[in-house]
């Protein structure tokens, strides 16, 4: 456009064919303030003003539609907040709201009517882990040198937990090497797995002035949970008593430990052998040890198998 008809323009202000545009682009140093001339800014066409405010129309009603769902969003942000926390939290309170016997009497293999004398074999010796096919008694399938004491199956029956000194490890059925997952302070021994969480496994601990701790072992994070009870009740002390031994009771399955004699050469031999009991049927041999101890007997979840112990002579 020609210099005189530029000056002409900016003198007699915007034409009507051509709009004011209140934005950042069309505000200039020179002419009115938030008046943009034709050559300085693209926006500044007819109908330029029209198709702005629509646009800004349309972002309002859409800010204005979205508006509502953030609000909703927020207000149930603080609720699903509290509901995550009281589920986290709600373990640890159970067990701290629920009795000795409420939490023990979920542990599989424990008995609901525990007698309070110590069996035979009731010591706990390390040694091989070996696993009897309850079809196939006396015959050991797997047999680790030494060391293992206290073994579980896990859900599944595809491993088997067990102590070797105060580390838990998990030893695969099939073959394969022990993995180490914990090592636990003064753990002495595995009970059972809880029947209410798979995770949780009941495990005794030696503690200070020959006390001994109950506790709940997460198997997810290696923490214990203690378990209190009372040391001058009784019914504690006889169930405390029942956790020490090897006696293990599956709702009509019970697998124990028996002490066996044989006069020989050198005199009367005395050992223990792992027994299985299903209902009233007859009890039966299942380790066979012959003159070596067998103990710590668990039954799989499947009912199928048994692992023991056989101490090394």
């Amino acid at each position: 456009m020609p210099i005189a008809q530029r000056k002409a323009f900016e003198q007699s202000g915007p034409s009507h064919r051509y709009v004011c545009a209140n934005t950042s682009q069309c505000r200039e140093t020179q002419g009115e303030p938030g008046c943009c001339f034709p050559w300085h800014s693209p926006l500044c066409v007819p109908g330029a003003a029209e198709a702005e405010t629509i646009r800004t129309r349309q972002c309002c009603r859409t800010a204005t539609a979205h508006r509502p769902r953030r609000i909703f969003f927020r207000l149930m942000l603080v609720p699903l907040c509290l509901i995550w926390i009281t589920v986290l939290a709600m373990p640890a309170a159970a067990a701290r709201n629920e009795s000795f016997w409420d939490i023990v009497l979920r542990i599989t293999g424990v008995s609901a009517n525990p007698s309070q004398l110590k069996g035979p074999g009731d010591e706990d010796e390390a040694g091989d882990l070996c696993v009897v096919n309850l079809a196939e008694p006396g015959r050991c399938r797997l047999r680790r040198a030494g060391g293992y004491h206290s073994p579980l199956f896990r859900p599944g029956d595809a491993d088997i937990l067990a102590l070797k000194d105060h580390t838990l490890v998990r030893i695969p059925v099939s073959g394969g090497e022990a993995e180490s997952l914990y090592t636990i302070p003064g753990s002495i021994k595995l009970v059972g797995f809880s029947m209410a969480d798979p995770d949780k496994v009941l495990i005794l601990v030696q503690g200070k002035e020959d006390t001994l701790p109950v506790g709940l072992l997460s198997l997810q994070s290696g923490q214990v949970l203690p378990i209190p009870y009372d040391k001058q009740s009784p019914e504690d002390q006889l169930l405390l008593a029942h956790l020490q031994g090897w006696e293990r009771v599956y709702t009509n399955t019970t697998v124990y430990v028996k002490r066996e004699t044989k006069m020989g050469m050198a005199g009367l031999k005395e050992w223990t052998d792992i027994y299985y009991k299903r209902r009233d049927n007859e009890p039966v041999n299942l380790s066979r040890c012959d003159g070596n101890h067998c103990g710590q007997p668990a039954l799989s979840h499947d009912g199928r198998q048994v692992v023991f112990v056989h101490a090394q002579p």
